[in-house]
């Protein structure tokens, strides 16, 4: 064994593991990344120079892997 245990929630708290992770907020943070990457590859450049990224920079963090 590795020590780990993953915990299943009874209420509606999240499930924590021996270590105070959060599987569903680490979940959750990797699903608002991928959303938020996808979105910053289809802007326009008109709205990447509006929030002040170049279209290179853009799309270097857009082809991040979520867990990044």
């Amino acid at each position: 064994m590795n020590g780990i245990t993953i915990a299943v929630p009874i209420s509606g708290r999240p499930a924590r593991t021996g270590n105070g992770f959060s599987l569903q907020r680490q979940l959750l943070t990797w699903w608002q990344r991928a959303r938020q990457r996808r979105q910053l590859a289809e802007m326009e450049d008109w709205q990447l120079r509006d929030i002040g990224l170049a279209r290179e920079t853009a799309q270097r963090e857009a082809a991040r892997p979520f867990w990044e």
